[in-house]
């Protein structure tokens, strides 16, 4: 359930929302600067139609997985080893649309994701990546490695400082020993405190306690700690989904202008994308150039996404209706243009649903 209330009546007043009830329930400040509007579908549909150069920019931690928001996170027993939980693979619907729509040539997809890059290239048949790369991209570790394009993976900072992992480390390894069901996961430039095993109400109280903490012990140190669903992560300033965004839309404009981006995200590590996003859309608004530019959330909060979605359900309607539109727009195509467009792109000659991991 959810109870909206003003906080104060002028023009220009911020505005609070209530949102559930009892422990679980939130209080939210919405900037008076801000317009947070529900995402029309059948308007990005039909931009999306209209469009010839286009960005889809998904990020894929856990939000796409079958689970709700909160209990995204379930343990997989492939990970030899791995302690607690970890996010759930993407299922065969969320891969074949971002399948097909990659298959579309006015499109590129890029998936970006918190989790380390051998996890990722596990989502994707090997097949797959050698017919789809100059479509279809992802980034690991909030952006400090990305695949498009190519066959192995680029890093996008080098050089890093990394003397910060030691006291942090022992500060992470305090409060995993006080809080029975964390544990910590180490990537290649970041540190992550995980809770979603333990009691989420305690979770949720040493969480904000932990960042209160690391912010006072890493405050000499170019880091940034950022609280998650279920998560605490310090990281380099220099490592965001931002940077490899910006990357991305600046070697794809060297050829030809983008007038269409959907950027979707629905956790505070995506607000540097949507920041950009945002950012870009303004200088373009000021040099009249026609771009539509659609970021959203999933979930109503403060952020610097125009749009949002109310639940993963409405994203799934959404990525299939872009899909049956660009199957539509392709029956425009002569039978030998599809199959000169399929073979140049599958080798093996083999249909998209034939890369589908088992």
């Amino acid at each position: 359930a959810a109870a909206a209330a003003a906080a104060g009546g002028g023009a220009g007043a911020a505005q609070s929302l209530g949102l559930g009830l009892g422990p679980d329930s939130r209080f939210l400040r919405l900037e008076a600067n801000c317009v947070y509007t529900h995402l029309h579908a059948p308007t990005v549909v039909e931009k999306y139609r209209r469009s010839s150069n286009r960005v889809i920019l998904l990020d894929y931690g856990s939000a796409y997985s079958p689970h709700s928001l909160v209990g995204n996170l379930q343990v997989d027993a492939r990970r030899s080893g791995a302690r607690g939980a970890t996010p759930s693979r993407p299922d065969t619907d969320f891969i074949e649309s971002v399948m097909s729509l990659a298959k579309d040539e006015r499109n590129t997809v890029f998936l970006l994701s918190s989790q380390e890059k051998g996890l990722v290239q596990e989502w994707f048949a090997r097949e797959l990546w050698d017919t789809y790369w100059s479509n279809l991209g992802v980034t690991a570790e909030n952006g400090c490695f990305y695949r498009w394009g190519k066959a192995r993976w680029e890093n996008l900072v080098q050089d890093l400082d990394l003397s910060w992992m030691e006291p942090a480390h022992k500060v992470l390894r305090f409060y995993t020993d006080r809080v029975h069901g964390t544990y910590i996961q180490e990537k290649s430039c970041s540190v992550v405190w995980h809770y979603a095993d333990c009691d989420q109400d305690w979770g949720a109280m040493q969480a904000r306690e932990l960042t209160d903490h690391l912010e006072d012990v890493l405050e000499g140190y170019e880091v940034d700690v950022i609280p998650g669903q279920c998560r605490v992560e310090v990281r380099p300033k220099s490592i965001n989904k931002g940077v490899a965004v910006e990357l991305l839309l600046r070697t794809i404009e060297q050829k030809k202008a983008v007038d269409f981006v959907l950027c979707v995200g629905d956790d505070r590590s995506d607000e540097d994308m949507f920041a950009l996003i945002r950012d870009r859309q303004r200088f373009k608004d000021r040099s009249n150039c026609r771009c539509c530019v659609f970021a959203c959330t999933v979930g109503l909060r403060p952020s610097h996404a125009a749009y949002y979605l109310s639940e993963m359900a409405e994203l799934r309607q959404l990525l299939k209706a872009l899909q049956d539109k660009s199957i539509s727009s392709n029956r425009s195509y002569s039978t030998t243009d599809l199959s000169i467009m399929d073979r140049s792109r599958s080798p093996d000659g083999r249909r998209a649903s034939d890369y589908i991991p088992g």
